[in-house]
């Protein structure tokens, strides 16, 4: 150009930013991160191809109180599904109104946090549950049974004045009988059954005002023989965890460095102790135990693990530990803190536990040292946001959930602040990491192939249905990382941007870039319209529209109109849902046209 001409406009280039299947990634180079990284990524779930919006939450159940933990059982065609306050355990498999809460199944209790293992015997199909603080609770199928050190009787009554407690003397008023109560199980607010411990002066008579310290009622038959469950050895309330393995179930002694197991295919019995007192070096207490293989499923080489409040894992390999020749210590290890008891997960043969500084596997735990370990750790992608939370949010076990339909395993992080209520969500078949905001995960369950929350507002809430979170509109966010472009010394112009989905519901996104490392994002768009359709298991079965009259066909997004200037620029994406059934689209590229360093006179 010669002196004197006028400037050349610049040529407008395009860029595409495809999307982000590498997930949230928080531990890279702001300046150097690869492409398919997100650096916001909320409400989206990251899939092998793009990105998808997650679906709402439906309330499920209403507790009455701080959901506190969440535990399933299946036997056949039998499916249950427990939820718990601080107080009671309620079966909510399937509640006759979901604002209301049911009779509880089990009453009396000082703790809800409990830990289950589901164990199968020549007898049947049992579900266990410790907390530490009450009687051990064992569910057969039909009622749950407090285990105490003995046989107990069952006492009917109606009629009911004011509730009983466990603990509690309760007296006949004719027969003059007197038994402690271990347990609580009402079938109506007025009726139900009490668990008796040994009756002095009985049995208790039917028709007869009983009454103890703070309940009366009047009793419903005669007193009879209840449970057979019982074991010894041990106090079932000082048992804080549970799991099984060679047949047999093991149970860690709370605040100590004791674990306790029964005989082969019992659920009963004489315990008998495994103190790790003299194997774990850095003092803590037994804090959980579960199975741990090299291959894949239940075989020759299992062992058995014994994990410690301080990270250290036991690692021994048999069958009995009575034996010396059935029963070895393969060796001690260390990871960090573990967040607690319910944060592990089985991922094929080996296991997954979610630690203070991060998520790792077994595996890797024993072939390398601890300072090693988080280069390894499943969670290295978001290291710098999980140490944060673990480090103010770890007063309240966290607990991971593996979905396999959704093939997504979910991390909660309970909390008591309602402006980080989320959870943690990476796909299993590329470990790419995101994160739902606005879910009170206290706990986590999964049930006839669905996932479940249990919230601190008392209620219990199914995932991933409807597209609102129970009638009130969320908004997923996607901010990319900023990258240079083709000409990262030289300040640029996003001049328009396009979206490509492949989707079969409709969207309305709100497409647009920042600059120069910002993150700071636009108002979030309004809904999508309502796009029809029905909510599965709440749409009429003749009346719902189920496919919506969707194509299912893919969707490029007309050109939007950008005008952001920067040295390095970073796609936005936005979308917010509050409509009747959950999103079906994903995200798979954003393309961008921009300018470069026009040439001046």
């Amino acid at each position: 150009m010669q002196r004197g001409e006028p400037a050349q406009a610049a040529q407008a280039m395009q860029h595409t930013f495809p999307a982000p299947i590498r997930g949230w990634v928080l531990n890279e180079n702001l300046a150097s991160v690869p492409p398919g990284a997100a650096r916001i990524l909320d409400n989206f779930a990251v899939t092998t191809s793009g990105i998808r919006p997650r679906g709402g939450r439906v309330k499920h159940a209403t507790l009455g109180g701080a959901v506190k933990s969440l535990f399933t059982y299946k036997a056949g065609p039998t499916s249950n599904m427990f939820g718990t306050t601080a107080a009671d355990i309620f079966d909510i498999t399937a509640p006759a109104d979901t604002d209301v809460a049911p009779v509880a199944a089990a009453s009396g209790f000082t703790s809800g946090l409990w830990a289950s293992q589901q164990f199968g015997t020549p007898g049947g199909d049992f579900l266990y549950a410790v907390n530490g603080a009450d009687y051990a609770q064992i569910y057969d199928g039909t009622d749950i049974l407090p285990v105490t050190a003995a046989s107990q009787s069952d006492l009917g009554y109606d009629a009911l004045v004011t509730d009983f407690a466990v603990g509690e003397t309760v007296t006949g008023g004719t027969s003059g009988a007197t038994a402690t109560v271990v347990g609580i199980n009402k079938s109506s607010a007025t009726a139900g059954t009490l668990r008796l411990g040994a009756i002095t002066g009985g049995p208790f008579q039917d028709n007869e005002a009983i009454t103890s310290t703070a309940g009366e009622a009047v009793a419903d038959g005669a007193s009879a023989s209840g449970s057979a469950i019982a074991i010894t050895g041990v106090a079932t309330t000082d048992l804080s965890h549970v799991w099984s393995f060679a047949n047999r179930l093991f149970f860690v002694e709370g605040g100590t460095l004791s674990a306790w197991y029964l005989p082969v295919d019992s659920i009963g019995g004489a315990a008998t102790e495994f103190s790790l007192a003299g194997i774990f070096r850095q003092g803590g207490s037994l804090l959980f135990g579960a199975t741990w293989s090299l291959d894949a499923g239940d075989g020759l080489d299992d062992t058995c693990l014994f994990i410690s409040t301080e990270g250290e894992v036991a690692v021994y390999r048999g069958t009995n530990p009575s034996s010396a020749s059935d029963w070895a210590k393969v060796g001690v290890y260390q990871i960090t803190k573990p967040l607690g008891a319910r944060a592990i997960m089985q991922a094929g043969g080996d296991l997954i536990v979610a630690t203070t500084r991060g998520l790792f596997p077994i595996s890797q735990a024993i072939n390398m040292d601890v300072a090693a370990l988080e280069m390894e750790a499943v969670s290295k992608a978001i290291q710098p946001y999980w140490q944060s939370r673990a480090a103010s949010d770890s007063a309240t076990p966290w607990q991971i959930m593996k979905w396999p339909e959704k093939n997504v395993m979910i991390v909660s992080q309970p909390t008591g602040s309602a402006s980080k209520f989320s959870c943690l969500v990476a796909n299993l078949s590329n470990n790419g990491w995101s994160r739902y905001t606005g879910w009170d995960t206290q706990c986590l369950a999964y049930f006839v192939s669905n996932g479940y929350f249990g919230a601190a507002d008392g209620c219990v809430y199914r995932m991933e249905v409807s597209g609102s979170d129970n009638g009130t509109p969320y908004t997923c966010k996607y901010l990319g990382h900023h990258e240079g472009l083709a000409v990262p010394f030289m300040q640029k112009t996003a001049l328009q941007a396009q979206l490509v989905f492949s989707n079969a519901t409709p969207v309305a996104p709100l497409a647009f870039a920042t600059s120069d490392y910002s993150e700071a994002l636009q108002t979030p768009p309004a809904s999508v319209a309502e796009y029809g359709g029905a909510v599965w298991d709440v749409g009429l079965w003749d009346d719902a529209v189920w496919d919506g009259g969707t194509s299912g066909m893919p969707y490029v997004s007309l050109w939007t109109s950008i005008g952001v200037t920067g040295y390095s620029l970073a796609p936005e994406v936005q979308l917010t849902f509050g409509v009747s059934i959950a999103p079906e689209a994903e995200l798979v590229a954003f393309n961008m046209t921009y300018t470069a360093g026009g040439l001046v006179n």
